[in-house]
């Protein structure tokens, strides 16, 4: 008999897609990428910039950093 081993998850963040976050936030691609693109919390897996060559951006964003983000906007809008 086959032994059954659970792994369980413990305090992992969630990474979000650029995609996945431009839906929550309601706003573009562009717009997530250019705001996001320096914080904390951000996992750039793109290329950098070459010699006659564009740098790729992929990010992936935890939803802590997510949720910092949405929650520092909230307290500018109110000021």
């Amino acid at each position: 008999m086959a032994r059954k081993v659970t792994v369980e998850k413990q305090d992992e963040p969630e990474y979000l897609t650029v995609v996945q976050v431009a839906t929550i936030l309601q706003v573009s691609t562009s717009t997530v990428t250019r705001q996001f693109g320096n914080m904390e919390g951000v996992i750039d897996l793109g290329t950098p910039e070459r010699m006659h060559k564009r740098r790729k951006r992929i990010l992936r964003i935890s939803r802590r950093t997510l949720e910092r983000f949405i929650t520092e906007r909230q307290v500018r809008r109110r000021r």
